[in-house]
């Protein structure tokens, strides 16, 4: 029998915002460096490198360990994870030993009480944000003690203008429903996720641990509503909850609403439509909008069928740029067939109409495997 390569992840002394993962030949520090808003402690490192590090021993075979106190319930939780994730991309993901050299409760401080969620500035966690802050969720609202933006996700971690543009606008939303904003500037993404897109909610998770001396739940908002969830992508509503445990759970919101009908919610907040921000192609635009590439233009479509064809964060939405638009996956095509008959003006009804056309061509060239690249 082979002996799984061991990679450890241990504190640094004195403890900071990092953690030192290591074996044999490699080593490398995972960081959480807060850059503004609350200020979390130190005592739920160990914890945040267990759900961050798992993707990343699961996809190169390492057996984890820990060295130092970690939640019981949450080992347990994250072995479950891994029996998801290794059942639903066998040629990626494995299951792996996870283990600690002290395993019981954890240290995540008694009596903290609230919510920390993960907050892009986009129409998903800004719907969330709302809907907590205006009642709409009924019994299931929580007090959102900060919204937590992470840098070195969507934006390059070198990219700081990015990041200061991304957060202005960001706090410009938070502040006007007197939600504080907390940024993070972490390197997650760039040296320890194996596939971001199967793995992006272990890093946004990770993060939202760090905040467990403020907060007792993290929020991460769905993408694609309960009837059009793709289980097995990095985020559904039967995995998130893996990444959390009793004293610190992971819940998703959002399921509930489709694309279109966040927007609609979100769309009458003038301060929403001036600083929402759904880019993240657009290089040259970095931490704006760039108003041209697929995300931009169907959700310009979108505030445009709730009655706002010009916004502040995007400007006016136009036939001609609504032709352009090329849906390269299944996904991105349910978004925009979601638009039809919503109400858009008929010149944008048509120019979808042609998109949408277009577009499934597309994606049915690049699925044909007898087809040239």
């Amino acid at each position: 029998m082979s002996t799984r390569q061991i990679v450890r992840a241990s504190l640094p002394d004195p403890p900071a915002d990092t953690v030192i993962v290591s074996t044999p030949g490699w080593r490398r520090n995972l960081r959480w460096t807060i850059g503004s808003g609350p200020v979390p402690g130190s005592g739920s490192l160990l914890d945040a490198a267990a759900i961050a590090l798992t993707p990343l021993a699961q996809a190169r075979g390492w057996a984890l360990r820990l060295e130092g106190l970690v939640d019981v319930d949450l080992l347990a939780q994250l072995e479950e994870y891994q029996e998801a994730f290794a059942k639903l991309h066998p040629g990626i993901f494995s299951r792996v030993p996870v283990s600690a050299s002290s395993v019981g409760e954890s240290n995540i401080p008694t009596g903290a009480q609230g919510t920390v969620l993960a907050f892009s500035g986009g129409v998903d966690s800004v719907w969330t944000l709302l809907a907590n802050q205006t009642g709409e969720f009924g019994f299931r609202t929580k007090e959102i003690v900060a919204a937590i933006q992470f840098h070195g996700f969507d934006l390059s971690l070198a990219d700081t203008a990015a990041h200061r543009r991304a957060a202005t606008h960001a706090m410009a939303i938070t502040s006007a429903f007197d939600v504080p904003l907390g940024t993070v500037n972490t390197n997650w993404r760039e040296e320890f996720s194996p596939n971001y897109t199967l793995s992006f909610v272990a890093g946004l998770a990770a993060g939202l641990r760090r905040y467990s001396g403020i907060a007792d739940v993290g929020i991460v908002t769905l993408d694609n509503h309960y009837g059009h969830e793709t289980v097995g992508w990095g985020s559904s509503s039967s995995t998130n909850p893996l990444l959390g445990s009793r004293r610190f759970p992971i819940r998703s919101a959002g399921g509930g609403r489709s694309r279109f009908e966040k927007i609609t919610d979100i769309a009458r907040y003038p301060v929403v439509r001036q600083h929402i921000r759904s880019c993240w192609e657009g290089t040259e635009t970095a931490g704006e909008n760039c108003g041209r590439c697929e995300k931009c233009l169907r959700t310009m479509l979108g505030f445009a069928a709730a009655g706002y064809q010009y916004t502040g964060a995007f400007g006016r939405t136009e036939a001609p740029l609504v032709r352009t638009i090329r849906a390269r996956t299944a996904g991105q095509l349910a978004y925009l067939d979601e638009l039809v008959g919503v109400g858009l003006a008929p010149d944008l009804e048509d120019a979808l109409d042609e998109a949408i056309e277009h577009s499934r061509m597309l994606i049915d060239v690049m699925n044909d495997p007898g087809t040239p690249p």
